[in-house]
């Protein structure tokens, strides 16, 4: 039907249009030699240009990370041409982002994220904060850091 031919050729320029975003983004996030791509079926596939290949942890946060900043990228690109898209913006929340990632990943990631959201909370340790410091520190609204009294008791602080 026309319905269902419709339907199939717009997933099909949404895929292909995830996928060109994708792999820019994760091009701009990664400093390494290795490509990802999407299957058909919105998989994430990661080669070295012969093999598929499974990710270290600190890959996997990469890639992960590059996923969802490629449908915030795009929903902001719909947005911006006024189609039938139309939300408030809402934060990006993460957790713990950075936890198994290297210096130069946090700071590729930390330098696109300004770009994909307008607000982000972000939840860090020390040592991955002084590793995204630099690049964020410009964006930043607010600093809170959590401070453990206890096992039993952490107390939140206003930093900035």
């Amino acid at each position: 039907t026309r319905a269902s031919n419709l339907y199939e050729e717009e997933s099909a320029k949404n895929l292909e249009e995830m996928q060109r975003t994708f792999e820019k983004v994760f091009s701009d996030m990664y400093h390494g030699k290795r490509k990802v791509w999407l299957s058909d079926k919105y998989e994430i596939i990661l080669s070295d240009n012969r093999f598929k290949l499974d990710p270290s942890k600190g890959l996997e946060t990469v890639v992960n990370f590059a996923f969802v900043a490629s449908l915030l990228k795009m929903a902001k690109e719909r947005m911006k041409k006024g189609g039938d898209v139309k939300a408030e913006p809402y934060p990006l929340v993460m957790d713990a982002v950075f936890t198994n990632t290297d210096q130069k990943h946090i700071e590729n990631i930390s330098r696109q994220l300004p770009l994909l959201t307008e607000q982000a909370i972000l939840a860090l340790m020390d040592k991955d904060w002084k590793n995204a410091k630099p690049t964020l520190e410009a964006h930043l609204g607010k600093l809170y850091r959590i401070v453990k009294k206890s096992e039993t008791e952490s107390v939140i602080e206003e930093v900035i």
